[in-house]
């Protein structure tokens, strides 16, 4: 799947991109990456009570880049009516079995998120717990940055031997003269920003992508 990325830093940014009817039109599920200073240095705009105003809204994925995720979701749970899964990161300080439990019992599918820096065999025990691995080819926090190269394209590889059941998704960096070989890697699941929302032709590449 390819999966359009939001990481709004105004409530007009948002509002601009979920109204893109070429982009609503051919992307069913999209990722809204939330960030409130407290995991990275980085803040991003998602304001539930505003987002689920909006009519006909696409599925959402949360990226929850924050150290404290369920009552975020909750209030998402509360406002949102298309939330589908919820992502949340390996590294947060929380009791992170339990965190996973809370989201599954919330009725949604739940992903774990490692960062670039982060080995697989910290999530080997929460393996059979939930529905989705996300790797990130990049730092998180910015948007717009360069794809990490061949380490992520291990661990992608790694992740697809070790955990054949898992949705393995990849973030981060993905343009059209990588997206290629991070699929031969092993991702079924690309989340793709700033080259999709830069690109004119947004079918094309779309369509480009999705036919990897």
């Amino acid at each position: 799947m390819i999966i359009p990325a939001l990481i709004p830093q105004t409530k007009k940014e948002f509002e601009e991109k979920i109204q893109n009817k070429e982009m609503r039109a051919f992307a069913p599920l999209w990722q809204f990456d939330i960030l409130n200073n407290s995991m990275f240095n980085a803040d991003s705009w998602s304001d539930p009570t505003i987002i689920g105003t909006q009519p006909d809204l696409p599925d959402f994925e949360l990226h929850l880049m924050v150290n404290d995720p369920l009552p975020v979701i909750d209030v998402w749970l509360e406002q949102v009516k298309t939330v589908k899964r919820a992502i949340v990161h390996a590294e947060i300080t929380k009791d992170i079995d339990q965190l996973v439990q809370d989201i599954r019992e919330r009725g949604l599918e739940v992903g774990i998120a490692i960062n670039p820096v982060t080995s697989l065999d910290g999530v080997e025990n929460l393996a059979e717990k939930i529905d989705l691995l996300l790797i990130m080819g990049v730092h998180p926090g910015q948007g717009g940055q360069d794809f990490l190269g061949e380490p992520i394209l291990h661990k992608v590889e790694e992740a697809a031997r070790r955990f054949p059941h898992l949705v393995i998704a990849v973030d981060g960096g993905i343009k059209k003269h990588n997206a290629a070989r991070i699929v031969k890697a092993g991702a079924q699941q690309l989340c793709i920003g700033s080259a999709l929302w830069e690109e004119k032709d947004k079918q094309s590449l779309f369509t480009t992508l999705k036919n990897l």
